[in-house]
């Protein structure tokens, strides 16, 4: 049974891959998880949300009563989307780029901005 993934792209867009979304397959390709901090973060995830679904991004997704949704327990975060840029080819580069103006330096785990439509859609399938 394939789960309807809903994501939150950054903080006011809603990304969702259903019915009207591109026939793809889901992703099924797997990423080592290093022995070290990275597996025991997961462990420690599994730990805390037994009843989650996490990808092996380390991406927590949570079911919403009543439905086959299940929405991930943070925004996309900017190394979610680097994951998924340096895996295809022709991803606009935008979400690269420094916000103006801004009264900090964006890290790998603040929301990513900058994305397009059809490359949140395309991140959503990669999923």
């Amino acid at each position: 049974m394939m789960k309807k993934l809903i994501l939150l792209i950054a903080v006011t867009t809603l990304v969702g891959c259903g019915k009207k979304a591109p026939q793809t397959q889901p992703n099924t390709k797997t990423r080592p998880v290093p022995a070290g901090p990275a597996s025991a973060e997961l462990s420690t995830l599994e730990k805390k949300h037994p009843d989650a679904f996490i990808n092996s991004m380390g991406m927590v997704f949570r079911p919403v009563p009543g439905t086959e949704v299940q929405f991930c327990i943070w925004e996309t975060r900017v190394k979610d989307y680097k994951a998924y840029a340096e895996a295809n080819t022709g991803v606009d580069d935008n979400w690269k780029r420094p916000i103006r103006n801004s009264p900090f330096t964006q890290t790998d785990m603040h929301p990513v901005v900058m994305v397009n439509w059809n490359d949140a859609q395309a991140f959503c399938a990669w999923l």
